[in-house]
């Protein structure tokens, strides 16, 4: 868990212990998270962890190749 973490504070990202454990435990045993909670999509471009939205977002702050973008969500796809 502190491993992610790391990852993504690494990259710039705020996180709390609480979202890593579940992130840690959902990419450890293939599981996916479903979430209203914006900052999962953040850390899902870090970590490698399914990820589904249980609504669809307006706007989404993600990590970009020049720090970070806010761009505007048109289509949300869950995953495989």
């Amino acid at each position: 868990m502190a491993e992610r973490g790391n990852e993504c504070r690494g990259k710039g990202l705020a996180v709390s212990v609480v979202d890593m454990l579940i992130c840690a435990v959902a990419e450890s045993r293939g599981w996916t998270v479903f979430t209203t909670d914006s900052d999962f999509a953040r850390y899902a471009t870090t970590l490698s962890f399914k990820l589904h939205f249980m609504w669809k977002p307006k706007y989404l702050f993600v990590v970009g190749q020049d720090g970070f973008d806010l761009v505007e969500v048109v289509e949300v796809v869950a995953g495989d």
